[in-house]
């Protein structure tokens, strides 16, 4: 999961992190640490590069299901304002409006850990706990 929050930090392309299939360490880059990324990161057989959180469907996506399940009344709106630029900073204060922030958090939470699981069981990779 870190791993993952770390790539999606950034735009698609600003952070990287590859997980190292002989070692089970994580590796992670970022333009900002002004390193390139050694060559054999390229070998599948030894690392797997972790995916965006976009990649699991975990921006827009689950924004307007939640907002189908929990905000049903808001869900134009919501679409809406996710059609703009700053678009997470707008719902954020509908849900603290509508005492369901905390609630998006848990939400979310759940979301992340379940397609995070989901996606290292497709790429075989073995997760504790």
């Amino acid at each position: 999961m870190d791993g993952i929050d770390f790539v999606s930090f950034g735009q698609l392309t600003e952070h990287a992190a590859f997980f190292c299939k002989e070692t089970g360490e994580l590796h992670m880059y970022s333009e900002d640490m002004n390193e390139t990324l050694p060559a054999y990161f390229d070998d599948p057989e030894r690392y797997i590069a972790l995916p965006h959180k976009r990649d699991l469907g975990l921006g827009k996506p689950l924004v307007l299901k939640f907002a189908r399940e929990h905000l049903a009344d808001l869900v134009g709106t919501v679409e809406g304002i996710f059609k703009r630029r700053g678009a997470y900073s707008s719902y954020k204060d509908i849900l603290e409006r509508e005492k369901k922030l905390q609630e998006w958090y848990e939400y979310e939470r759940r979301a992340c850990e379940t397609a995070v699981r989901e996606w290292c069981e497709s790429v075989g990779i073995e997760v504790d706990g």
